[in-house]
């Protein structure tokens, strides 16, 4: 069946809640054309990000800790700051045994070595972990577990160590990939906002509000963990030494801007990292589940994350709307030769393929349903985005 696809971005009718007008601009294009001269002046965002720095830069043994997988994006986010920005940084590996893969925590040795900072690697293999990722791989929330506990375990170090910052490698595409009034409150459009707020004790407390605590905590259980491995692995937040200031979390790209072709280039030669074979434009080589997990979510949705993603570029103008098709035409091609997808999952957690392939039609039937319901409730309200009036 084809599909009709954006005029600007390349987003495909089946992304998500997403409509067209009469030229064909998708809704998700149609509000990032309002937001756009605000979220791209990077000049001014960049001056903030400094500001955020310089309120604890060199009170502590690190400025900032990294969560650091090897991949482009953290890469690329520690060697900035440690030669643009001229911090303290630990780089922290979180080790899944399955992510980052071989391949990628090679790359953040050398990485590390090559910029001569700190490198921790944290053992991350609990049985309580191992059954977490067994109960997210069966209800299709695999990335999304693997994301919060790299996000829960370096917040975790930042406030045992005193490290004022803590910054994961989330790009562009994954930030603003949902971005629009349909989807909002789940768009991620207020974390956004806040983020772009001035450095204040008062934001790192409204991050650590304990509604925020209490919902990690019980997410964490909800995918089989214990009490006890909830509260280890997200601790409640103290202040800084000699400040009433909580440790705050940076999302580095929605400070600046994200060339991926451009980030490689600088890494390869100024880093020391080292390019995958086979890569291309938001290609993820620093997870052996990944192929897996892409090729299960479409099962159950009929499109990918890649999707969004890719979009998000051709929206900001870095690349065309025919490298967008040619990467998810590309994607499309690499899942559908894919002999044995879920083989992975069975030799690292003994789940049969015949218990995926049912969960995998659960899972979708919940996104339909979730569409669904908000569909319904956008026949009842016309939803504003206006939190970025104050940026």
């Amino acid at each position: 069946m084809s599909l009709n696809k954006c005029t600007r971005c390349g987003l495909p009718e089946n992304y998500g809640i997403t409509n067209f007008d009469t030229n064909g601009v998708c809704n998700y294009c149609r509000f990032y054309d309002t937001v756009k001269d605000k979220l791209r002046d990077f000049e001014r965002w960049g001056k903030f990000f400094s500001d955020h720095l310089n309120q604890h830069k060199g009170k502590y043994k690190y400025d900032v800790v990294v969560g650091f997988s090897g991949g482009k994006d953290s890469s690329y986010i520690v060697h900035k700051l440690k030669t643009h920005y001229t911090c303290k940084v630990l780089a922290l590996t979180v080790n899944f045994g399955f992510m980052p893969s071989e391949f990628a925590l090679d790359n953040s040795k050398r990485v590390a070595e090559s910029l001569k900072i700190d490198h921790l690697i944290y053992d991350a293999t609990s049985e309580d972990i191992e059954n977490g990722f067994k109960n997210a791989i069966q209800k299709g929330k695999l990335c999304e577990l693997c994301t919060g506990l790299c996000t829960a375990i370096t917040r975790k170090t930042a406030i045992e160590q005193h490290i004022p910052f803590y910054i994961l490698g989330a790009d562009r595409g994954q930030l603003l990939r949902d971005l629009s009034p349909e989807t909002s409150p789940m768009s991620g459009a207020v974390s956004i906002a806040t983020m772009l707020m001035p450095y204040s004790t008062e934001k790192t407390r409204r991050q650590e509000r304990p509604a925020k605590t209490k919902h990690m905590r019980g997410w964490l259980r909800n995918l089989g963990f214990s009490e006890t491995a909830a509260l280890d692995i997200y601790p409640d937040s103290i202040p800084l030494p000699g400040t009433d200031a909580l440790p705050l979390s940076l999302q580095f790209f929605a400070f600046h801007d994200y060339r991926e072709k451009e980030m490689k280039q600088i890494l390869v030669k100024e880093a020391n990292w080292r390019r995958p074979e086979g890569d291309n434009l938001h290609s993820h080589h620093d997870c052996i589940f990944h192929d897996a997990a892409t090729f299960y979510f479409r099962q159950a949705n009929n499109t990918t994350i890649t999707t969004g993603e890719a979009c998000v570029d051709a929206r900001e103008g870095i690349v065309s709307r025919e490298e967008v098709l040619q990467v998810l035409d590309q994607e499309k091609e690499h899942l559908d030769q894919m002999a044995a997808p879920y083989s992975i999952f069975k030799s690292y957690f003994g789940i049969e393929e015949k218990f995926l392939i049912t969960a995998a039609k659960k899972f979708g039937r919940r996104i339909r349903i979730l569409k669904s319901l908000r569909k319904f409730q956008m026949l009842f309200m016309k939803p504003k985005i206006k939190i970025f009036d104050h940026l």
